[in-house]
Parts: C-alpha cells; structure tokens; sequence
C-alpha cells in the first residue's frame, strides 16, 4: 500500500497492470507496522484473512491475534485521522503491526463463507448477555474520532494497548 499527497488535483492512469490471478495472495509483514494493499478489484473482509507463521503454521485471523502474531486491528487513514476498519478495500492502503516476521494470506473477494461486516473488533459479541457499542466522537465535521469502543464480554481479553494506531509520521512527498 502507499499513501500520495499531491499539491494540486492530479490524475492517476491505471489501466495498465498484470491481471492477478483468483487465488491466494502471500503477503509478507516484518515486526512493527506495515503499510499493506491488495491486488485485487473489490474488497475484502479482513477476518477471511489467514496469518501463516515462521515455522508454516497457518491460523485464522482470530488465531493469529490470539497467539500475539499480529496487533488486534486493521486501521486506514481516512479524513486526517486513523480509523479501525474491517474491509481492505482496493486502490486504499492499511496499516497492521505484527508482532514478528508473519505472511498474511489474503483470499480473493468472495472466497470465504463469511460476510463482509463493518464491525471491527475481535472478538464479536455473539452471547446475548453481550454487548459492544461504538462511539463516534466530534468536535466539528472535521474532527472526529471513530474508533471507540465499549461493552461486556466474557472473553474479551485485550489491554488498551490492543487497539493503539499507526503513529503520526509518514512521509508525504
């Protein structure tokens, strides 16, 4: 993935490329936050997503942030601030942490059984004693912060640290 600010409004041609085949993407992720993508042309529900590990052992999404391989979160910079999110959404870029040297596996859109959601949070309340509600936060129509979260679950399990954004820096050219 990649960010661009330009000075002016400026096109951007992309009709040429290779045409990606309908299979899995492998998708190496280095400690600490990656900027990633995807090659495909619709979107993708980030919990179809698998994690393979170093030693070639592939968890689900869920199994990965579990095991601490990866940070509990898929963020996009969107209107000068980060936002959690679930759909990596093509021609956007996305941050994730990984905890150590992973390789994502992204499937192409449609492959999974699950539907796309744009809840974010893991895990999902599915007990009827459970609950999770997100809050929208703004000062004005260009402050706000959407990525604030409350609730009960019996095994929610994560420190405020779970849920930490991207920094501020990037290079803007």
């Amino acid at each position: 993935g990649f960010f661009i600010e330009t000075a002016a409004a400026s096109s951007i041609n992309t009709e040429r490329g290779t045409t990606v085949p309908l299979q899995d993407f492998s998708l190496p992720l280095i400690p600490g936050w990656n900027l990633i993508g995807h090659p495909f042309l619709t979107a993708i529900n980030w919990k179809e997503l698998k994690v393979k590990d170093s030693r070639g052992t592939v968890y689900s999404l869920r199994g990965a942030i579990e095991q601490g391989l990866l940070g509990n979160g898929l963020w996009k910079y969107e209107r000068g601030a980060y936002e959690l999110t679930a759909l990596l959404e093509p021609w956007l870029g996305f941050w994730v942490k990984a905890n150590q040297a992973v390789t994502l596996v992204i499937p192409p859109a449609n492959s999974g059984n699950g539907s796309i959601t744009d809840d974010p949070v893991f895990p999902r309340a599915v007990d009827p004693n459970e609950w999770v509600l997100k809050l929208t936060a703004a000062v004005d129509s260009s402050t706000t912060d959407n990525s604030n979260y409350f609730g009960v679950s019996r095994d929610i399990g994560y420190t405020d640290s779970s849920f930490q954004a991207p920094g501020a820096a990037f290079l803007v050219l």
